[in-house]
């Protein structure tokens, strides 16, 4: 999730409120009168000394109706963003990942990571290493450009299902074509690292 666009989210909310509490300073309308009013609306509401003008009741309200606006914006902003791909580079690999929930599956959760190169790789061996368990492993892959591909092996390491250990010789991975593969599990994951591993087919 990026950092930067949350902040200007909730710098927006702060704003909103900011903007509110000066309107509010501006007419000369005070906690005590809104606390006032409020009590007065309440059923079975004492009348209370000082009371709030009609006028200014429908500019509180409105005040009140623009700063809930805003909350429902941000609130809706944040979703958003949490539900976009997060990209992640490290040992010449970056990846976008991006969960999702599984049709007809006996799994609840779903991880689509997909992986792109800094250079040609062929043959090639990644060991995918996640936050969590990982239940269900693809035993095929879908490169962008050209389509989707069988591995030649793939399984989690022995005693480390949270890693999964995937190759395959050809096609050859180009630098301009990335692979997503998905990941299914019982609770939702996410990848940590991506490492490529030298890999020979012939030894």
């Amino acid at each position: 999730m990026d950092l930067q666009t949350i902040l200007t989210a909730l710098g927006g909310l702060i704003a909103s409120l900011v903007g509110v509490v000066k309107i509010l300073e501006y007419l000369e309308i005070k906690p005590r009168h809104i606390r006032d009013w409020f009590r007065e609306t309440r059923p079975g509401g004492d009348s209370m000394p000082e009371p709030l003008p009609p006028s200014k009741k429908k500019i509180v309200a409105f005040a009140v109706f623009m700063f809930a606006l805003s909350s429902a914006f941000f609130t809706y902003t944040f979703y958003r963003i949490s539900q976009r791909p997060t990209r992640t580079i490290a040992c010449g690999m970056s990846f976008l990942q991006q969960n999702f929930t599984p049709v007809n599956s006996p799994w609840s959760s779903g991880l689509r990571v997909t992986i792109a190169t800094d250079r040609e790789r062929g043959p090639v061996q990644l060991f995918v290493i996640c936050d969590g368990f990982i239940g269900a492993t693809p035993k095929e892959g879908i490169f962008t450009k050209s389509g989707i591909f069988k591995v030649q092996s793939q399984e989690l390491v022995q005693s480390h299902p949270d890693v999964w250990n995937v190759k395959w010789a050809s096609p050859v991975w180009a630098s301009d074509d990335s692979v997503t593969f998905e990941l299914l599990s019982e609770r939702p994951i996410h990848v940590k690292w991506v490492l490529p591993i030298s890999y020979n087919p012939g030894s």
